[in-house]
């Protein structure tokens, strides 16, 4: 009867231990929780990270941005110059042809041409300003080692200086003041835009399932 009475004792003494070791079903477990926490932290941009990128990348990433500038450039001219020249008027038409161009050129001769200049201007300052903004950006990474919000910045003051206007090369302040607005610009998208090769965390519904609780021991096995 003693032995009865103490096995009996025990197994329920097992039972409340398991039951308290057990996590409860609403709660995910530790590790979901951490792994939860870490992809939300790689979300957010950091300020400053260690630059892993090499000479090699900088090359491939300025050509992509050349690329990028000739496209920008023939996008701009199809959508703003192209619809200026359409959308002009016949007397603007013929007040041109009458002060800029020889007296036997046609109204359709004459805007493509025009066409042609805006279009080689366009692709010269969208590429210019990638160009410059992606190759300086990467070496400022390279040289310094580190990949923070400094890079952007100098890289879209040095951009801002190539794109500005021809009217403001009189004036170092309007100068500086249009490169400073650049590089900001670049310093703020580069910051407030999250990364978006981040993977997003995972969802409750989609949390992995706590383990199940161990059976209590049984008087038969005791």
């Amino acid at each position: 009867m003693k032995r009865l009475r103490d096995a009996w004792t025990a197994a329920v003494h097992s039972d409340s231990v398991s039951t308290a070791a057990a996590p409860s079903p609403d709660m995910p477990p530790p590790s979901s929780r951490s792994h939860a926490s870490a992809l939300a932290l790689e979300r957010r941009r950091p300020l400053a990270t260690s630059s892993k990128h090499t000479s090699t990348d900088c090359v491939s990433s300025t050509a992509l941005m050349v690329f990028r500038g000739i496209g920008a450039g023939i996008a701009w001219t199809l959508a703003v110059d192209l619809y200026t020249l359409v959308s002009a008027s016949d007397r603007a038409w013929r007040e041109h042809l009458a002060l800029h161009a020889p007296p036997a050129t046609t109204r359709r001769r004459e805007a493509a041409k025009l066409l042609l200049r805006a279009c080689g201007r366009n692709v010269l300052m969208f590429g210019g300003f990638l160009t410059v903004f992606g190759g300086l950006t990467c070496s400022m990474e390279i040289v310094r080692g580190r990949h923070d919000v400094l890079n952007p910045f100098v890289g879209g003051f040095a951009s801002g200086l190539v794109i500005v206007p021809r009217e403001l090369h009189k004036s170092p302040r309007y100068m500086l003041l249009s490169a400073t607005l650049c590089g900001a610009a670049a310093m703020g998208l580069y910051q407030f835009i999250p990364a978006s090769s981040a993977p997003a965390p995972p969802s409750a519904a989609h949390a992995p399932l706590p383990p199940p609780a161990p059976a209590p021991a049984s008087l038969a096995e005791l």
